[in-house]
């Protein structure tokens, strides 16, 4: 804002009026003990006591951002999502020349590569959502991505441009379910000589959690740290819910029934009834032992899921057949957010590779998909998150070697049995 002043007027102030009674005032210069307030870092141990309430809401203002290894917590209300609570934690930040090292193994497709200019540099920051309660009107999820935050400039005092944010296509956090969490990472590119920027999330009622990308501003050990409302345990289970709710999902070979209904029109999405079954599966290598000669590998970091599905539709509108190959499923980790998948389609397979089923039909065969290397406890449902599916989950108990390997051993166990027997007839008793 620009204002026109006296020259001999040296320390004019500026009022904000319609806030509250008499205003907000402003200081316009600012003397030598109100500058060592603005420059020093303001850290947690100076603003928080060890008389805090439990629950209460510690920092994330502008004035008073969280530090990294510190939750943040806020009750979102939204008159056109519903409500829904959200805890927040910058785990980790990374910039400079690590950050380009670390950008070499989320960036798989190359994105990213020669964006830079050269008064600029990439920061990374690692960041866990936990979603304790959500009751929204139109999802059975929250979405969470890099369009729900902003970043401050610290040293111009203004936002970066959106251009300026970016995600990745499997190693960022997409969707979580309620009671669920989620970790990944989200980059920007910043000013090498913004030495301390600061980040916010945008909830849905538009509220403001504030963050500090700085290590200086790091929690310390001394310092009592706000205590996430979802317990630690790993994968998160409540036998008390309805069979197939995520915390409480099927088993392999449990027959799910199913009565899906899209949200939007895809190819080989049509709204049918029937059940699934998921008999068998894989992963890794033992996965790979499926795949035929067209499976290039994938992309860097990503292994692939094999499944042995029985599918039956009982009934189905449109011209055609509902479709069960790799795309047709959702992933989510054992901790409930969602996990980004590459489809493995049925072509790659060299046989009974599950592709359309026809009404009134039952059919067995193999689906597939690519997960980030290292994803811990997988559940699966049919269609696609923004169906709202929300009690047909299962969870899937992997095979560790594939039959071809089990078979390859059992033949050598009985040639092996069969060669004692044998040695056995020519000893003497």
């Amino acid at each position: 804002m620009f204002y026109l002043v006296d020259k001999q007027d040296e320390n004019p102030k500026i009022v904000f009026m319609p806030s509250v009674n008499g205003g907000l005032w402003f200081k316009t210069n600012l003397g030598s003990e109100d500058k060592e307030k603005v420059e020093a870092p303001i850290r947690i141990s100076d603003w928080r006591g060890e008389g805090a309430a439990e629950g209460e809401t510690h920092g994330g203002t502008f004035h008073m951002p969280l530090p990294i290894g510190e939750y943040g917590y806020m009750h979102c209300r939204s008159s056109g999502y519903g409500e829904y609570e959200i805890e927040i934690r910058v785990d980790e930040i990374i910039r400079g020349d690590e950050a380009k090292e670390k950008l070499r193994q989320l960036d798989r497709y190359g994105d990213r590569k020669g964006r830079l200019k050269k008064d600029q540099e990439y920061l990374l920051a690692k960041i866990t959502v936990n979603v304790p309660s959500a009751d929204l009107q139109e999802r059975g999820f929250l979405d969470f991505y890099i369009g729900n935050c902003a970043l401050i400039n610290s040293a111009a005092g203004t936002e970066y441009d959106s251009d300026n944010y970016f995600d990745f296509v499997t190693d960022s956090i997409n969707a979580i379910l309620p009671g669920g969490a989620s970790s990944g990472w989200f980059g920007f590119v910043v000013d090498k000589a913004d030495a301390s920027p600061m980040m916010y999330y945008r909830s849905l009622d538009d509220k403001k959690l504030f963050f500090k990308l700085d290590e200086d501003y790091r929690i310390s050990e001394e310092a009592k740290e706000h205590k996430s409302l979802l317990s630690n345990q790993d994968p998160v289970r409540d036998n008390s819910r309805n069979k197939g709710d995520w915390r409480n999902p099927y088993g392999m070979g449990d027959t799910v029934e199913l009565d899906y209904k899209p949200a939007y029109a895809f190819p080989g999405a049509y709204p049918f009834t029937g059940s699934i079954q998921v008999l068998e599966a894989y992963r890794g290598e033992a996965a790979q032992w499926f795949l035929g000669e067209s499976y290039d590998g994938g992309a860097g970091g990503m292994e692939p899921v094999v499944l042995k599905l029985r599918a039956t539709v009982e009934k189905a509108d449109g011209a055609d057949a509902p479709v069960f190959d790799g795309g047709s499923f959702t992933v989510i980790s054992g901790r409930g957010g969602e996990v980004i998948t590459e489809p493995v389609y049925d072509g790659v397979f060299p046989a009974d590779g599950l592709y359309m089923v026809y009404p009134g039909a039952a059919a067995e065969g193999y689906a597939g998909f690519l997960v980030p290397e290292g994803t811990g406890t997988m559940e699966i449902y049919y269609g696609e998150i923004y169906d709202r599916v929300e009690d047909t989950w299962i969870e899937l108990e992997f095979t560790e070697k594939a039959p071809g390997e089990i078979q390859a051993e059992e033949e050598s166990a009985d040639l092996s049995e069969t060669a004692q027997g044998r040695a056995c007839v020519q000893c003497p008793v």
